[in-house]
């Protein structure tokens, strides 16, 4: 029985709820740089963390909220981790990825935000920077270094001076035969983009895309993918001989 005299707890005696439970997978090639990093994330209250070497070491059935890639720098190690993001969005579509690198690398961060990556920090950063990232990201945010902003506005000016040029030099004889996916794919190239990235975003095969980009070769009098854009950029220099996509 309630006491009536006794003071009712007002709503800021309650106790707080408890924090959601972060399930992170590292995955880092380095049994040092896993233990490191593990050791820190299971201090932080509410992370659930574990680490494995690689994508593959997934126990079957498991399904963690968040990926923490870290210990991939350039040259092979860069195409590792591309291998491993584009596994991880197959295999654990649910769970948000982050790359941690060894220093800002422009090429790597923008390649990890193609292949779908939601933050992306240096490993200079400190614990407690790491882990309310990881709370930020949880909560469908994103976390990226501040100078992205300035790439991405560089982006979106040169792809409206390319479709301001698409515009016109798409209606010039040499490219007016094009059919409308070819035109698609001429786009596309035009703003800087690798064959995969063109499949994606007209939902067609890789081997697809060659096949128009050598049409689209033969229609513009062009050797490789570098001569078709110094026709349609208007670039008259003298262009190297590039391996055909």
């Amino acid at each position: 029985m309630v006491d009536p005299f006794l003071p009712r707890p007002s709503p800021g005696d309650a106790p707080p709820a408890p924090a959601e439970e972060i399930s992170v997978l590292v995955i880092d090639p380095s049994a040092l740089g896993r233990g490191c990093t593990l050791a820190a994330l299971q201090s932080a209250e509410g992370l659930n963390a574990r680490a494995a070497a690689h994508i593959e070491q997934v126990a079957k059935g498991e399904q963690p909220d968040l990926l923490l890639f870290q210990g991939f720098g350039s040259g092979k190690r860069m195409a590792d981790l591309l291998d491993q993001l584009e596994r991880a969005a197959v295999d654990l579509p649910h769970a948000a990825t982050v790359v941690v690198a060894d220093d800002e690398n422009d090429d790597q961060m923008l390649e990890s935000l193609r292949h779908g990556a939601r933050g992306y920090l240096t490993s200079d950063v400190g614990k407690d920077t790491l882990v309310d990232a990881i709370r930020v990201i949880r909560h469908d945010l994103a976390v990226y270094p501040a100078h992205l902003l300035d790439i991405v506005q560089d982006t979106l000016g040169a792809a409206k001076a390319v479709r301001r040029t698409y515009d016109t030099k798409v209606n010039e004889p040499r490219f007016r035969s094009l059919t409308a996916r070819q035109r698609d794919v001429l786009r596309l190239l035009a703003l800087g983009l690798p064959n995969k990235m063109i499949a994606q975003q007209l939902k067609i095969s890789e081997s697809t895309v060659k096949v128009h980009i050598r049409a689209i070769m033969t229609q513009a009098g062009a050797r490789n993918r570098t001569q078709i854009l110094a026709h349609f950029l208007g670039q008259n220099r003298t262009l190297p001989e590039m391996e055909l996509p």
